[in-house]
């Protein structure tokens, strides 16, 4: 009798970075958190645990589909209807980790972002998320910052122990323009230069550098990139609103 061969994901840290407290820290965190988050636009884990030889380690379900930055490297911009789903499942992450846990993701990223078997999108890597009432600061040290620069928001620099879910959201936007244009809102020669852009002018408008998007995409899209983030949206389900509405229209098919 044919029995299907189940298939995990083992993540671990290799002998030469488990020295490093920086990086034993973000994964002691990534364990911890990882053993608490269940959603279905979530990675779930099923274990965690210590080698013999004492490395750390955790078991989680495993995405054969890779990510979505490894879809758009090898097939190029994502077709609407795909981008509306896949901001939908990664928004109600979103709202799932801020409602539930209070937690900041404060990485998220085509490569954070993976498919699963379904197709749908599931948020990873929960090793430099951080609780809106407490930040843990030996993630951060001085004169550094923790992220992502194409992705995240200028609040995350300046002032990285005040953040909160529009956090996130300025990262959903920046991720998904990347995942419907090809390239990221702001680009430049190293990270410095990314966020003084971000800094110094506004993201491009996302209908401009695409056009065949729906103007609500569009639009809601530029919301989250706004630099300020009382500019943008409150909470990740005004924006599933906003995508489910287009996908009542008929922009997306199941």
């Amino acid at each position: 009798m044919y029995k299907r061969q189940l298939r995990y994901a083992l993540k671990t840290l290799r002998r030469e970075v488990a020295s490093s407290s920086t990086v034993a820290d973000r994964f002691s965190q990534e364990l911890q958190i990882a053993e608490t988050v269940h959603h279905p636009n979530v990675v779930e884990t099923y274990c965690t645990g210590e080698t013999p030889a004492g490395a750390p380690y955790m078991v989680s379900q495993y995405c054969s589909n890779g990510s979505a930055e490894a879809w758009l490297q090898e097939y190029g911009p994502v077709p609407v209807e795909t981008a509306i789903r896949w901001m939908i499942d990664t928004a109600q992450a979103l709202g799932y980790l801020w409602d539930e846990h209070h937690l900041v993701h404060r990485d998220i990223k085509p490569g954070n972002l993976l498919i699963g078997r379904d197709h749908r999108l599931k948020v990873i890597d929960f090793g430099i998320a951080a609780t809106h009432r407490r930040p843990d600061a030996r993630l951060t040290q001085l004169g550094q910052f923790v992220g992502s620069a194409s992705y995240m928001p200028p609040e995350q620099v300046l002032n990285p122990d005040d953040l909160d879910v529009r956090t996130d959201l300025y990262a959903l936007g920046a991720t998904f323009f990347e995942l419907l244009v090809g390239t990221p809102p702001f680009d430049g020669a190293n990270p410095g230069a990314i966020l003084r852009s971000k800094q110094l002018r506004a993201a491009p408008r996302t209908g401009g550098a695409r056009g065949d998007l729906p103007p609500l995409l569009a639009e809601c899209i530029d919301s989250l990139l706004s630099q300020h983030r009382e500019h943008r949206p409150d909470h990740p389900r005004q924006i599933v609103r906003r995508l489910q509405a287009l996908a009542a229209e008929g922009h997306v098919h199941d």
